[in-house]
C-alpha cells in the first residue's frame, strides 16, 4: 500500500507530434483510504492549428467531441451554475487547474504514462501552473512485461518451433509406449532418456517464446490479455475514461488489488 494518492490517467490528443494537445482528459484517483473518484472531461477550446489528422482520428474527434466555439461561449454562463469538477466540458484554463488539483503529489499510472504527464504538463505551464505529481511515473505495460516474464507459463506459446520441439516430445513419448510394451529394458531406458530430453527442449524453447512475448515492443491487447485482463471494448478503446479504467483494472489485477 503506498502512502501516497494514485492517478489512473489518460489523454485523447490532436496527434503525437511534440507540441500535442489534450482534447479530452480522464483519470481515476485512489486517495490513500481508498477513495475513488472519477473525473472525465473535453476541453472546448482546443487548439487544432497543428494538429495531426490522423491523431484526432484515432480517438474518433470528429465524432465524439463536444466542444467548439459555442461550447466556449455557452461555458462563461454554465461556470456560475456548475461546479467546475462536475462539468463534461472545460475551457483549457480550468481543465488545467483541475489537473493541477487532482495530480498534486500523486503516482500516476498509464498505459505509456508519460506521453500523456508530457501533453498535461506543457498544457499547465501554459496556464503559468507547475506540474507536481511523482516524478516516478508507473507504466502499466512495463509491470505486465515484468509479471509475465516471471509468470511465463501465461505468456501466449503458439511458434513454430515451439510447436516442432512439442510434436517431437510427442513421437518420443508414443516411443517409450511401444518401448514399454516391448518389455525391452535397454529400449525402456533409452526411450525414458529420450522423453527427458525431449521435455528439456520444450522447456527450454517455451521460455524462449515467453522471452520474445514480452519483449518490447509490446501491443498492449496482447499483453492485457495475457495477464487475464481484457482490454476496452471498440467503443471504450481510444476514449480517455475507457483508458483510464483499463489501466486501473489491468494495475489491480497484477498488484492483488487496491494497492
Amino acid at each position: 500500500m503506498t502512502d501516497r494518492p494514485i492517478v489512473f490517467l489518460d489523454t485523447e490528443t490532436n496527434g503525437l507530434h511534440a507540441d500535442r494537445r489534450p482534447w479530452e482528459i480522464a483519470w481515476i484517483r485512489r486517495d490513500v483510504d481508498g477513495t475513488e473518484t472519477e473525473q472525465c472531461f473535453q476541453i472546448a477550446d482546443v487548439d487544432n492549428t497543428n494538429a495531426e489528422l490522423k491523431g484526432l482520428q484515432v480517438g474518433r474527434f470528429h465524432e465524439r467531441f463536444k466542444g467548439g466555439p459555442k461550447a466556449s461561449w455557452s461555458l462563461t454562463i454554465e461556470s456560475a451554475l456548475v461546479p467546475r469538477d462536475q462539468r463534461a466540458i472545460l475551457l483549457e484554463v480550468d481543465a488545467a487547474i483541475e489537473v493541477e488539483k487532482a495530480t498534486r503529489g500523486a503516482i500516476i499510472v498509464g498505459a505509456v504514462p508519460n506521453f500523456d504527464t508530457e501533453t498535461l504538463a506543457a498544457m499547465l505551464r501554459r496556464h503559468k501552473l507547475c506540474p507536481s505529481w511523482h516524478y516516478q511515473l508507473v507504466d502499466v505495460e512495463t509491470l505486465a512485461a515484468g509479471w509475465l516474464a516471471v509468470n511465463s507459463a501465461l505468456c501466449p506459446a503458439d511458434s513454430p518451433a515451439l510447436t516442432e520441439k512439442r510434436t517431437q516430445r510427442y513421437e518420443k513419448e508414443q516411443q517409450l509406449r511401444d518401448a514399454y510394451k516391448d518389455g525391452n529394458f535397454e529400449k525402456i531406458q533409452a526411450a525414458e532418456k529420450a522423453v527427458c530430453d525431449a521435455q528439456d527442449a520444450e522447456s527450454r524453447e517455451w521460455e524462449k517464446s515467453a522471452a520474445e512475448f514480452v519483449a518490447p515492443p509490446w501491443r498492449s491487447d496482447d499483453l492485457s490479455r495475457a495477464c487475464g485482463v481484457e482490454p476496452p471494448t471498440e467503443d471504450e478503446r481510444h476514449t480517455a475514461l475507457g483508458d483510464a479504467r483499463w489501466v486501473k483494472r489491468w494495475y489491480d489485477h497484477i498488484m492483488g488489488g487496491a494497492a
